[in-house]
């Protein structure tokens, strides 16, 4: 089963990775010179948690406990992404296999997978028109302000 990362907009959008993709956009947003700041923790119905805060919460980004991502580091992330579009080749070079696949029903469809350590170059991970697309929506997403990871 593969980890997903929903993140929700302050302004009612919603944008949707599997963990590894959210891995490398991370990591290619912080090669473009993103320097994340740290989440906020969640608040549910209007209450903090309680305690002390620099005990309860790290600032992480990795996990999807509802934390917070302000509209300033949303946007920042937004401006290295926008950098490192520029730079992302428009032909897919990422390393594929091709496997048949059975299916329960008894067809048998030919598929590709991302070989192992695909996500170890970002800029790699990210080429191709259709992944240029996808990150340009992240970032489009991230212009509209501050958003929680779910």
């Amino acid at each position: 089963m593969i980890m997903s990362m929903d993140f929700y907009s302050a302004k009612g959008g919603s944008f949707h990775f599997s963990w590894s993709d959210w891995h490398t956009i991370f990591a290619l947003a912080e090669m473009y010179g993103w320097n994340p700041v740290g989440t906020q923790p969640a608040t549910f119905e209007g209450e903090r948690q309680k305690g002390d805060p620099s005990q309860l919460w790290t600032g992480g980004y990795m996990s999807n406990d509802f934390q917070v991502v302000t509209a300033e580091d949303a946007l920042a992330m937004s401006t290295a992404l926008e950098a490192a579009i520029k730079d992302l080749p428009d032909r897919d070079l990422r390393p594929v296999t091709r496997e048949m696949v059975p299916f329960r029903d008894g067809h048998v469809k030919e598929m590709e997978f991302l070989t192992d350590g695909s996500e170890d170059d970002p800029k790699l991970f990210w080429s191709g028109s259709k992944h240029k697309a996808y990150v340009q929506k992240f970032v489009d997403f991230c212009k509209c302000g501050q958003f929680s990871i779910c």
